[in-house]
């Protein structure tokens, strides 16, 4: 018998600086850091054939001309909350188990001299984040 597994694939875009210095495997303290909760809706793109990394979805690219086209698409499309499971959140993804992509624009300010975070409180299964377009973390 084959168990399939979840994959969540996080996505993350526009302005953070993250320092070139390696973390911790565990930070500590997470609550007690000044900190800035990305919590909230999250645009989301079922992936059905899992072909979004081969099509870069990560790149959120947008047609530049008239000829071109993309599959994909995070603009106007599917929202879920975040923190939570997609099974519960729409009656058409309750037995899913394939791949999601999720995206969340937001600034930050570039901090000189101090190394910053993205922490995930819970991940099922396997997460892949990006960041600008660039792969940050598996």
């Amino acid at each position: 018998m084959q168990i399939r597994k979840k994959t969540i694939v996080c996505m993350l875009l526009f302005i953070l600086f993250v320092g070139n210095a390696v973390a911790q495997n565990l930070i500590t303290n997470v609550y007690g850091r000044d900190i800035r909760s990305l919590n909230g809706k999250w645009n989301a793109i079922i992936d059905l054939y899992d072909q979004g990394r081969g099509m870069k979805v990560y790149r959120n690219q947008g047609p530049k001309g008239n000829t071109d086209f993309y599959e994909y698409s995070f603009q106007g499309g599917l929202r879920l909350n975040v923190p939570g499971d997609w099974n519960s959140q729409t009656p058409e993804l309750k037995f899913y188990e394939g791949t999601v992509w999720y995206a969340r624009h937001f600034d930050a300010k570039r901090l000189t001299h101090k190394r910053q975070f993205l922490y995930f409180g819970a991940v099922s299964y396997r997460c892949r984040v990006y960041l600008n377009g660039a792969e940050i973390g598996p």
